[in-house]
């Protein structure tokens, strides 16, 4: 098979509904140009109270770290039961979703996002989330957007 348009496509993670479809897209779009898959998880960081909160945010963060990587063991059945044989890499990130999946497609060097319309944290009511709008806005490599 010949190389596509694009090496490496980025797919960002959250376990909701529209991610899902976003990595079953990606999958196929990777086997279409004979690409590279990155699937990626952000445990969001927590926002820091202060001493006496600092084991309660220290566990939240733990649950979380814990969350990512159930979601990852996930998004690897979901690619192993397309059973394409396309290469695939899985992380998983700490930091702020939208700032973190913008500078892991430069880093990776990625020539594609492949994102949800909207997460876990969208809200039905709104036409797109607001981490895939952030992404739209500032990505300088092409993004694609999955209903």
């Amino acid at each position: 098979m010949t190389e596509g348009i694009y090496n490496k496509i980025l797919v960002p993670i959250d376990g909701s509904e529209y991610s899902k479809k976003s990595l079953k897209k990606a999958v196929s779009f990777a086997k279409m140009n004979n690409c590279k898959l990155l699937v990626m998880n952000v445990t969001e960081k927590s926002i820091h109270y202060g001493i006496q909160y600092q084991r309660a945010a220290q566990y939240i963060h733990e649950v979380l770290k814990e969350e990512s990587k159930e979601i990852i063991e996930d998004a690897k059945t979901i690619v192993n039961t397309l059973d394409q044989d396309i290469e695939v890499e899985y992380k998983i990130y700490d930091g702020l979703p939208a700032s973190t999946i913008l500078d892991v497609s430069i880093k990776e060097n990625v020539d594609l996002i492949i994102i949800g319309t909207a997460g876990r944290t969208g809200v039905d009511r709104f036409l797109i989330g607001s981490i895939t709008e952030k992404i739209i806005k500032s990505s300088a490599i092409d993004v694609l957007v999955i209903h």
